[in-house]
């Protein structure tokens, strides 16, 4: 299955989170049947709660608080082991169709 990411437009491709073309960045990829629909990072905030281990699986999830009009705000939890070593909260606006 395609991922969204792969419908990026070279000039978004850099993102550090999903971008395919960024070389040091996560490489993060999501899929979904409906039609993709792109957004960019306005912003991000983090805050550590513990170390996050290595060598172990981490769990990313988000869910969506409110979309008002472009603007999401998604919580964010990374946790290993089943603990939350990082709660969060981005802030991402849709890309306007036809833009970029």
């Amino acid at each position: 299955m395609k991922a969204i990411q792969d419908n990026y437009p070279a000039k978004f491709a850099h993102c550090y989170g999903c971008g395919p073309a960024n070389p040091h960045g996560h490489k993060l990829r999501s899929h979904d049947e409906l039609a993709p629909i792109r957004f960019v990072t306005a912003s991000l905030k983090i805050d550590v709660k513990r170390p996050t281990p290595m060598g172990t699986e981490l769990v990313r999830v988000g869910t969506l608080r409110s979309l008002e009009g472009r603007k999401a705000v998604i919580a964010l939890t990374l946790s290993a082991d089943g603990n939350a070593c990082a709660l969060g909260e981005m802030l991402a606006v849709q890309i306007p169709d036809g833009h970029g």
